[in-house]
């Protein structure tokens, strides 16, 4: 089963000391199941940050990995943090190539039954 977690941490200043807490979390030793791990900074806000851990393993647990649940604990010393858990659905998953025609379930181009296609003009 594949499933993502997201943290997302909100400070009031920068984000330099959650980074080093993250790299140092992150290279202490290989974590099984853990496929993807990406930190990503706010692009206007400099005080928030990202994290998004892929995961493929048997089951998704309800409260989320070990990692991300510790993580949220160091997290909290810096700021508001958010922690949520998606799984993948089944029939979903989307390569790079064909990312357009997988977009809602519809070709790409086409408009989703019951649609004007005017709803972001103020038409809809």
């Amino acid at each position: 089963m594949k499933w993502l977690e997201i943290i997302v941490l909100r400070t009031a200043g920068a984000v330099d000391e959650p980074m080093n807490l993250w790299k140092q979390i992150i290279t202490l030793a290989p974590i099984p199941g853990l496929t993807e791990a990406l930190i990503y900074t706010h692009s206007s806000l400099p005080g928030d940050l990202a994290i998004t851990l892929n995961w493929e393993t048997d089951r998704t647990p309800p409260w989320g990995s070990e990692l991300a649940v510790g993580l949220v604990k160091e997290l909290r010393r810096f700021g508001l943090v958010d922690h949520s858990i998606w799984i993948v659905r089944q029939g979903a998953i989307c390569k790079e190539e064909t990312i357009l025609k997988c977009e809602a379930g519809h070709p790409a181009g086409h408009q989703r039954e019951g649609t004007s296609g005017r709803e972001n003009a103020g038409g809809g």
